[in-house]
């Protein structure tokens, strides 16, 4: 600290201190904090830290010190629309991001603290992971912007109870989309499932492909099964050999 612009004096422990040189009889007085410590912020924090006439001893000038405090952000690409994904810090400080851009935890992290950021609740159909190794640290000396969560579409997700397969591009009829849902130990959906996952727009966020889509369900036609346009969602029916996207549940 100083008094005057001069009269350096070094406080190493909370308490009194007191000016190595007096103030001359209706001299002033005007008292700054000079080089602050590590990692702290000191501060006047009352109006008597200057004066003029002094006729008396003065000892009301109060320095307060703060820890510095630092905080931690960073930014989320590849979320789907309607999706988000939970963020964590250190185990806590839980910040859930339902848009693509920069996030900010809300609690910062002391100086010379330490943060490690994970991704905790995943979004619906996606994976969200941090790709740069600046996601942890110790010692943090000012604020972390640099920590970058990227998310990507899954090849399944979980709705109405079921776990549903990414559509193939490719399209087949009845026999061949029932012959590859069951060789992966999957079926085709109902007509009602279907629907009902459609009518979620989940598939559509995702940016999963959408379209006439065999069901399990037949119609009243003999070899005709009921189609759902997974874009709409409608209902349709379909002769068993004629092409049409394949998704697959369990």
């Amino acid at each position: 600290m100083h008094n005057n612009g001069a009269d350096a004096l070094i406080v190493t422990s909370n308490g009194n201190f007191i000016f190595p040189t007096p103030v001359a009889f209706n001299g002033s007085f005007n008292v700054t904090v000079g080089t602050q410590p590590t990692g702290q912020t000191c501060s006047v924090v009352n109006n008597s830290s200057s004066g003029a006439g002094v006729t008396s001893n003065v000892n009301s000038v109060n320095i307060v010190c703060s820890t510095n405090t630092y905080t931690i952000a960073g930014s989320v690409s590849g979320l789907a629309n309607g999706q988000q994904v939970t963020l964590h810090n250190n185990g806590a400080d839980a910040l859930i991001v339902t848009s693509n851009g920069n996030f900010i935890f809300p609690t910062p992290v002391a100086f010379n603290g330490s943060f490690n950021v994970t991704v905790g609740t995943q979004p619906t159909g996606q994976t969200c992971s941090v790709v740069n190794n600046s996601s942890s640290g110790a010692g943090v000396t000012s604020n972390v912007n640099s920590v970058n969560i990227v998310c990507v579409v899954m090849d399944y997700f979980k709705y109405g109870g079921l776990t549903w397969m990414r559509p193939l591009w490719e399209l087949r009829g009845w026999s061949n989309a029932y012959t590859y849902c069951k060789w992966y130990g999957w079926r085709l959906p109902t007509s009602t499932e279907l629907w009902n996952m459609s009518n979620s727009k989940i598939h559509i966020n995702l940016g999963w492909v959408s379209g006439l889509t065999w069901t399990s369900t037949q119609s009243m036609i003999g070899v005709n099964y009921e189609l759902i346009d997974t874009s709409g969602p409608s209902l349709s029916s379909g002769y068993y050999k004629s092409l049409n996207m394949v998704m697959c549940v369990y």
